[in-house]
């Protein structure tokens, strides 16, 4: 119906075998070549959330898909028995699921990471020489905005809602798949999903504290993101250091003036997943992540679009 949730991988395979929502297919490569034509170093991306192989209650050490693209790139731009170094930088991937979410396995990761190493492969036979040469590099902050407080009324009632589900997730009930909008998977037990619960509960208990000291309205008006921008010839990387939706990647390769454009998301440090403007106000774990912070506000308009036209304008700076 246009709104946004967290597929479950069950109802994935039920609206069709080989489901894809919407994805940012671009994976582009950047290659450092030496005067012979061989390749010091790789640079590549995609919007990339890799869960496959991950599972919160099951861990694996994996590189999930990403690591085996790159993996098969560094095969293929080997010389003489020597690979380059492959970098992966991972996009706008904050509201991208992962094909067979918790339970695909390293089996699942490794088919999915050989299909995108194909693609950079094949990007690689048909590389553009840069137009410009050189470097530029600079960090600017970018403020995204806060709304206030939810109301007490609010606050309240979904604080009833969670301490019942808290309840019912720890004496075992399989029938704990959604709380206060956000949806879990049976592929967690009973008793994670009410770990899950407890944070945004103890987010909502906060912020009723807020409320009754009188401090509601005397929050941050803003969170502020120190965004690293670099250009290496005709390439632009956009880093920021946040969990950005993939609406606010689109954005910035659009505005941009560059031959190819990488916005790059899990820069240096993280404050979470912060959507654009047009997927603001869900009730979903990426859309809210706010309740799982200590202790961030709820975003508003323009929110991560933000992000996007300090970006922009950075990368126009380097283009002129």
């Amino acid at each position: 119906d246009g709104s946004t949730y967290f597929m479950r991988e069950a109802d994935r395979v039920r609206i069709a075998r080989d489901y894809r929502g919407d994805v940012d297919t671009h994976a582009p490569v950047v290659c450092l070549n030496r005067a012979d034509g061989s390749t010091v170093a790789a640079i590549v991306q995609f919007t990339a959330h890799p869960v496959t192989a991950f599972h919160p209650e099951k861990s694996v050490a994996h590189g999930d898909y990403p690591q085996v693209a790159c993996d098969v790139l560094a095969d293929h731009l080997a010389r003489g028995g020597v690979r380059p170094a492959v970098v992966f930088i991972q996009g706008c991937a904050g509201d991208v699921n992962s094909k067979e979410m918790f339970t695909g396995g390293p089996k699942a990761a490794e088919r999915y990471g050989k299909y995108l190493g194909e693609t950079y492969a094949k990007a690689s036979r048909r590389l553009t020489a840069s137009a410009r040469d050189g470097l530029d590099y600079a960090v600017e902050r970018a403020r995204v905005p806060y709304a206030g407080l939810p109301s007490v009324r609010t606050l309240e009632r979904e604080v009833r809602e969670m301490e019942d589900f808290v309840r019912r997730a720890e004496a075992g009930d399989e029938d704990t798949l959604s709380c206060v909008g956000l949806n879990f998977p049976t592929d967690l037990s009973p008793t994670y999903r009410g770990k899950l619960v407890s944070m945004p509960l103890n987010w909502n208990r906060w912020a009723l504290k807020q409320h009754r000291a009188g401090r509601a309205d005397r929050q941050a008006a803003s969170l502020p993101m120190e965004m690293p921008v670099l250009r290496i010839g005709d390439v632009g990387i956009v880093g920021m250091p946040c969990e950005p939706f993939q609406g606010i990647g689109r954005q910035i390769r659009a505005g941009s003036r560059l031959g190819l454009t990488i916005p790059a998301g899990y820069v240096n440090s993280s404050f979470g997943y912060v959507p654009d403007a047009a997927n603001l106000g869900d009730r979903e774990y990426m859309s809210t992540f706010y309740r799982y912070s200590r202790y961030q506000l709820p975003f508003r308009r323009p929110a991560g679009d933000a992000l996007a036209r300090v970006g922009v304008g950075v990368l126009r700076g380097f283009a002129e």
